[in-house]
């Protein structure tokens, strides 16, 4: 793979000679590279300073620059897309559940595709209609007020927003934007209609794309905000709009009333196939999306994402993960966030299809997986905690039966061969006509070669149960929105699990003291790994934040190191291993410090009763509490778990147990037994069990901000939410210690 490294004249993609295209073709068909190239990280030889670790690189690139491309004429998303209909033109590209009215539950049983070839020839018709849509616009601002030059169609000076839903015509006009070097970012409806206005103002977007439920709310906030929003002049509905209808013309009515034009995405192309545009092709260092991190405090910042950055994260991600020729994924993170982004461009970049649930919500995902049938799945911890909790509740909770024991003898089997040896697949062929592709085939994961996570932390044990009852391989990954989503990532095999791998070929790292944490990089430790704050650097790595100089500036050492906060350990193989953050740790009464993320992610894959947790401890108190969320299988895992309990207290449902449970501290204490039995193997320390907790049916909800929209726990919202129930907990007690459990 030496000719990844290779420097050469950039032509464009579609002026390559056929032997350049063979080259590239060829490229491509011998990605990933191989994970004994990738499988660590080295010291860069001199690069230690006092405070600091040595600089970290990916052994690949040891002899060599970082690598921010696959090709030379490969330099952004544009680029890699047209190469993608070059490559694949025929293939499969976007993929949607149609609405049928004859159909019982409203949907088609099977995606609607349209190929890598028809989204091309739309996305330009849809851009050149985008840039009618705004610049042709009867509500359009003057320029001598800050608004758009009418004659100006050749710069990137307006951004586009993007409102709605995973589906495929959201990826539709993202790969619009960039074939016209239009920027775009998204709106959240999670992070509430102040925010929403906050990033339309800020960023003077003067067109939304949206889907259909959208369109009210937008229009409201232009009513209620038309000032600060009087460059936002364009809605494009995504659905389209059935403009003989009364109460669509009332919409364009009330949307003409606050000095917007709406249309919908049919009648913006027709504009753009009527009056076309010439392209314009962005360079890497064009601005492709400013991403709103959802953060877990503050005001949003916009992270400045060029095509370069976008491209070198592609190039990362292609090179460390094989995707199946021809295959399928399906979209269940929010586009709104990088990491779905990320995963997205991956699947274009590669020729695999991209589909996309035909309803929100997580009780939409495991049906929409049985059609997919998707050749991977990138999510985060909360539904591989899921997955488990539904395997072990099906398949190992109750009375044993010889059933039982052989599909525990089975899966333990396979965990051994795993654990055995890096790259053990285990899965041999008894094992799968007899669990595994049973089970594969009850979530929809029948083709699944392996499964992602990132964006939290995941318990090590969660991976390893998943790979051996699955047969498939689990990569863990860490990244964030200012690298683009992923910057290293484990191998699919890994005896032991709980490494985000090495980092990729796209960037540096290294780590940095926190002494107030005894954290201290800059000496190694007796097994050869070094712990502090982690800091990144390289062609992956952001620039700086839209309009915020102020955050810039703090983000960033002297050296042009981006500070993540997170703190993580490199061992002696340069693997990395997020342990903590910089501000997310509490200290109990006596001195003992505690990391909340840790005790939340043992409890969540260890007992099949928790769906949700929310750990808290301060230095006022001596044992932690929790607001513990349980979900729709609690009653029924409870019956396989311990059924004597369900009797004693005559409980005859999920809200029944909640009521009497929160009401009956007899209860609540059985209940605490089974939670901290189920963690018993994973060493917890008295002072990091639960010693008291409200019971609780899905309590943390991004509607009410205590979790962002990938599901990281916001603790500040948290407690402020939950004060007074912490409160009635450390009235009551310790639980633990009244029965010395």
């Amino acid at each position: 793979m030496s000719h990844l490294k290779k420097i050469q004249d950039r032509t464009p993609v579609e002026s390559l000679s056929p032997q350049d295209k063979k080259e590239i073709k060829s490229l491509f068909d011998s990605l990933p590279l191989p994970s004994s190239d990738l499988a660590n990280s080295y010291a860069v030889p001199g690069s230690a300073k006092t405070g600091y670790s040595p600089t970290f690189r990916n052994s690949y690139v040891r002899n060599g620059s970082l690598i921010e491309t696959l090709h030379p004429s490969l330099r952004t998303l544009h680029e890699l897309f047209s190469n993608s209909v070059q490559l694949y033109g025929e293939r499969d590209c976007l993929g949607s559940r149609l609405y049928d009215h004859d159909v019982k539950d409203g949907y088609d049983d099977y995606f609607t595709f349209e190929n890598y070839r028809t989204i091309c020839e739309r996305k330009s018709n849809l851009g050149a209609g985008i840039i009618h849509s705004v610049l042709d616009n009867e509500y359009r601002i003057d320029p001598k007020d800050g608004g758009f030059d009418l004659a100006d169609y050749n710069t990137n000076n307006f951004i586009v927003s993007l409102y709605g839903r995973n589906r495929a015509e959201w990826v539709l006009s993202d790969l619009a934007c960039q074939t016209y070097s239009l920027p775009d970012t998204a709106l959240y409806d999670t992070l509430g209609p102040t925010t929403s206005a906050y990033i339309l103002e800020l960023t003077k977007s003067p067109v939304v794309i949206c889907c259909a439920e959208k369109i009210e709310k937008l229009i409201e906030l232009k009513t209620n905000n038309p000032e600060s929003l009087k460059h936002f002049i364009t809605i494009i509905s995504m659905d389209n709009l059935d403009f003989q209808d009364f109460s669509i013309n009332d919409l364009i009515k009330r949307a003409n009333s606050v000095q917007i034009k709406l249309l919908d995405l049919g009648q913006t192309e027709e504009l753009g196939k009527a009056s076309p545009v010439a392209e314009i092709p962005p360079l890497p260092s064009t601005i492709y999306t400013i991403s709103f991190t959802s953060g877990t405090t503050g005001v949003p910042k916009g992270v400045v994402l060029t095509h370069k950055i976008a491209t070198a994260a592609a190039t990362f991600a292609l090179s460390h993960i094989g995707l199946p020729d021809s295959g399928r994924t399906l979209s269940i993170l929010p586009l709104a966030h990088i990491f779905e982004r990320q995963v997205s461009n991956l699947a274009l970049v590669a020729g695999v299809a991209l589909t996309f649930p035909h309803l929100p919500g997580p009780e939409h995902i495991v049906p929409n997986l049985r059609i997919s049938k998707p050749c991977a799945l990138t999510a985060v911890p909360r539904l591989y905690n899921k997955f488990e909790s539904a395997i072990k509740s099906s398949l190992l909770s109750g009375p044993e039966t010889i059933t039982q024991k052989l599909v525990s003898a089975i899966i333990s089997q396979n965990i051994r061969t795993q654990s055995a040896k890096d790259g053990n697949k285990g899965n041999n062929f008894i094992s799968r006509q007899l669990v595994t592709k049973k089970i594969r085939a009850s979530l929809g994961l029948d083709n699944c070669q392996f499964l992602v996570t990132g964006s939290a932390p995941i318990d090590p044990e969660t991976m390893k149960f998943l790979k051996g009852s699955l047969g498939v391989g689990f990569m863990q990954g860490y990244g964030l929105t200012e690298c683009y989503a992923g910057i290293c990532i484990s191998s699919a095999y890994l005896k032991e699990n709980g490494s985000c791998g090495a980092i990729g070929i796209s960037a540096e790292m290294r780590l940095r003291d926190v002494p107030e944490m005894n954290y201290f990089s800059g000496k190694q430790l007796a097994d050869g790994s070094y712990h502090g704050e982690l800091q990144l650097r390289g062609p992956q790595v952001f620039s700086y934040y839209y309009k915020r100089p102020d955050e810039t500036e703090k983000a960033f050492d002297k050296d042009g190191w981006f500070c993540t906060g997170d703190i993580a350990r490199i061992d002696k193989n340069g693997k990395l291993y997020i342990i903590d953050r910089v501000k997310n740790f509490f200290k109990l009464s006596q001195g003992e410090y505690v990391t909340p993320e840790k005790i939340e992610n043992i409890y969540l894959s260890s007992s099949p009763l928790i769906s949700q947790v929310f750990i808290h401890g301060d230095s006022l108190h001596s044992f932690l509490v929790a607001v513990v969320g349980v979900d729709e299988t609690f009653f029924n895992n409870l019956r396989s778990v311990d059924p004597s309990i369900i009797k004693n207290y005559e409980l005859k449902s999920t809200e029944d147990t909640i009521e009497k449970c929160n009401a009956n501290k007899d209860l609540k204490r059985s209940l605490l037994f089974l939670f901290n039995k189920s963690v018993e193997s994973a060493g917890l320390l008295g002072f990091e069990k639960i010693h008291n907790f409200h019971l609780a049916f899905e309590p943390l909800k991004i509607e009410d901000d205590t979790l962002t929209p990938t599901f990281k726990l916001r603790r500040v919202q948290a407690k402020h939410k939950f004060d007074t129930e912490l409160a009635n907990l450390y009235n009551e007690k310790s639980l633990l210690r009244e029965t010395k459990m």
